[in-house]
């Protein structure tokens, strides 16, 4: 779980490097024990990005980190992945998911960086997004 970040709509951006796992993401939108949320993967052996039910094909290059950078407003969730590729998915907004938490599967990773900031959500009476780093 990452303490620090919690809300309903977020931009966080993110490094890993995969090291010995073979599965690794960020589950956005999860519960108090990060579970039932909105998973977002990359899979080393298939070279495959994930967003909930969509599947990207997306290779890294020899020792490339993963780079994410998201945002998450409710239901819309968008994600840059290393600065070429693009991902847009909806999933099922519930009020009190509003947690975030890593995981990896088949060894560890080392997560570089970690930098979130609140927004206001886009449909707000604000012009544009108020930012607070966490």
């Amino acid at each position: 779980m990452l303490k620090k970040f919690s809300g309903d709509a977020l931009e966080i951006k993110l490094n890993i490097q995969p090291n010995t796992a073979k599965k690794y993401g960020i589950n956005v939108y999860c519960d108090k024990n990060g579970e039932n949320g909105f998973p977002i993967i990359f899979e080393m052996d298939s070279s495959l990005f994930m967003m909930g039910t969509t599947q990207v094909p997306f290779e890294l290059k020899n020792n490339e980190p993963l780079e994410l950078h998201m945002f998450l407003d409710k239901n819309i969730i968008e994600v840059f992945v290393n600065d070429r590729q693009a991902a847009l998915s909806v999933h099922k907004y519930v009020q009190e998911n509003i947690n975030v938490a890593l995981f990896s599967e088949g060894g560890d990773i080392l997560v570089k960086e970690v930098i979130g900031w609140d927004m206001k959500p886009i449909y707000d009476k604000a012009d544009q997004p108020e930012y607070e780093k966490k």
